[in-house]
């Protein structure tokens, strides 16, 4: 997902959405748990993050961790 070996999914939606729209500050709260390196703001920070996709296959919005859902 990051660093080096990144997939290149998680690279082009990196690089079209560089940071959750609703938390562009934080990258994580700990730094003991950024394992990877380089590290980059654009990063995804949690394993809850997601990307949504429109129908013509780009994306279009980025969400943290911290957005809820509909459950």
């Amino acid at each position: 997902v990051n660093g080096v070996n990144a997939h290149p999914l998680f690279v082009f939606l990196k690089e079209k959405l560089p940071q959750p729209s609703d938390d562009s500050v934080s990258l994580m709260g700990d730094p003991k748990f950024i394992i990877w390196s380089p590290v980059n703001r654009n990063d995804v920070s949690w394993n809850f993050e997601k990307f949504l996709i429109g129908p013509d296959g780009e994306p279009f919005k980025r969400y943290s961790r911290r957005f809820l859902t509909i459950v």
